[in-house]
């Protein structure tokens, strides 16, 4: 089976809650998912990743999703604090009483500037499936979440998993059971009775414990993070995210709604950027001419290059880290 992922748009969200396996814990609230994903997505809130199928029809590709989002700082300290309940349905809550606890794109620049993000990893699912198709889904969704947070200065992170096999997969990958009479992380407890995921609860790992733990999958991945050099402007790294996966200037501006004009004059001025910021990276003076043909094909596939290895360029961060 051929599988792939990407970022997750808007018109995916109805497939996504079709694969979801936590309408229950939602109640009459699981329906107000939808638009308020979509709606996150559109502010650029929601970090969204799908696994898809190009092999099979269009419209039945999606074989699996992931969504985060980046929470308050006081919410979470309210999560963690007992009794627990489950925080999806009391996102949706305080979003319709117009009191979200969700990060919008300016708070999250702030707080990638700043003391560091708590992330949420709100729902994660797949179609059913079983054995080597099974890990196989699994493997390419943890793949392309990875690639969608790395980069970020990430300071915790919360999942409660939908359930006991998913939770114990996430405790093998780095995360830790929270004791809510103590509100430390800790080793999962002894199986109560029924199954662990039938109440609330919070599997989680902080940057302090993943660090002392360097060995563990998310202080490997989620939790190594540098400070950008170039600082690139909000419409520079939108039109770099999407160069990333491929396509021809005319492509991209229809990807990104734009004209072909905008996109040639973003390259331009994303080159320039690159220049004043990190001129060892295209060592040559580029200007309009110099972006297009050989020279300026070599120019792009280098910045790529970089850019594929350095992800807190594209990121939200104020301009210069917020140091003026």
């Amino acid at each position: 089976m051929r599988l792939r992922y990407r970022s997750l748009e808007p018109q995916d969200v109805p497939t996504c809650l079709h694969l979801s396996n936590e309408r229950d814990r939602y109640g009459d609230l699981f329906d107000q998912l939808a638009p308020i994903w979509v709606e996150l997505l559109r502010g650029e809130s929601l970090i969204g990743t799908a696994v898809e199928n190009p092999d099979c029809p269009k419209g039945q590709r999606m074989v699996a999703f992931g969504a985060s989002v980046f929470l308050t700082d006081e919410f979470v300290q309210y999560a963690k604090t007992p009794p627990l309940f489950w925080i999806g349905p009391e996102l949706i809550r305080r979003f319709h009483q117009g009191r979200s606890s969700i990060l919008n794109f300016k708070a999250i620049q702030k707080a990638n500037s700043g003391s560091g993000l708590n992330l949420f990893m709100w729902q994660a699912a797949g179609r059913p499936s079983s054995g080597n198709e099974l890990h196989a889904i699994f493997y390419e969704l943890n793949r392309g979440i990875i690639e969608m947070h790395r980069g970020y200065l990430i300071q915790e992170v919360l999942a409660q998993e939908a359930s006991d096999e998913e939770l114990r997969h996430a405790v093998k990958a780095g995360g830790y059971w929270l004791n809510p009479s103590t509100g430390a992380y800790g080793e999962l407890p002894e199986a109560r009775e029924g199954k662990m995921t039938d109440r609330p609860f919070i599997v989680g790992i902080t940057r302090e414990i993943a660090l002392r733990n360097p060995g563990s999958w998310f202080a490997s991945m989620l939790f190594h993070h540098a400070p950008p050099q170039i600082y690139f402007r909000p419409g520079e790294q939108r039109l770099l995210r999407a160069a990333l996966t491929g396509g021809t200037d005319e492509e991209l501006a229809e990807r990104l709604d734009v004209s072909i004009h905008a996109v040639k004059k973003c390259w331009i001025s994303i080159y320039q950027r690159v220049t004043e910021r990190l001129p060892e990276l295209l060592p040559e003076n580029p200007d309009h001419a110099s972006a297009r043909g050989a020279r300026g094909m070599e120019k792009k596939h280098r910045l790529l290059s970089y850019l594929r290895d350095h992800p807190e360029e594209l990121r939200p961060i104020l301009p210069n880290g917020g140091k003026g």
